[in-house]
């Protein structure tokens, strides 16, 4: 399909398929659309107008191994990220946030970043945490300490969150 897109363009253009959390392949695929699912990600790599780019959580790349299309794939062409530091988590908050024109009550984001710590979980605390204090804030554009204390922070606005999901199953 790609050589049929890219038939009029020049010779140089290529597209990028983007696969995030590509780890969700195995939490929310059953096992026979998986597989099928590998089996165009081969395809798709052996078209050399296609780059795929995958990011998986280190936790599930055993989980890859155990396919071998996919292992060899992997193996192909991997590159392996060191979880982000304080400092990096901190610029991840601070930048998309000021771009966006939301600002931080002061010691916020440090808050946070305290609450979320910097292992491997640390991105989908914080996403989280993020979330629920933009939408807790809004319309406004200021980001506070009380809001944040409402949530009950990191931890119980997972909990509350978890609940209200199960409520509503």
């Amino acid at each position: 399909m790609a050589e049929k897109y890219l038939a009029q363009k020049p010779s140089t253009v290529q597209l990028v398929l983007f696969i995030d959390q590509f780890e969700e392949l195995f939490t929310l695929v059953a096992e026979c659309y998986r597989q099928r699912f590998i089996n165009l990600l081969e395809r798709a790599e052996q078209s050399p107008y296609l780059r795929v780019i995958l990011t998986v959580r280190a936790d599930f790349h055993e989980h890859c191994l155990n396919y071998a299309a996919l292992a060899r794939l992997i193996n192909t062409g991997a590159w392996h990220l060191a979880s982000p530091d304080i400092s990096a988590l901190w610029q991840m908050i601070n930048e998309p946030a000021k771009a966006a024109g939301l600002q931080f009550e002061s010691g916020l984001i440090e808050q946070i970043l305290r609450d979320t710590g910097t292992g491997s979980w640390a991105l989908a605390l914080m996403a989280f945490a993020l979330e629920q204090l933009y939408l807790a804030c809004a319309p406004s554009t200021t980001l506070t300490l009380k809001a944040y204390d409402r949530l009950g922070w990191v931890n119980q606005a997972i909990g509350r969150h978890a609940e209200e999901t199960y409520n509503n199953l």
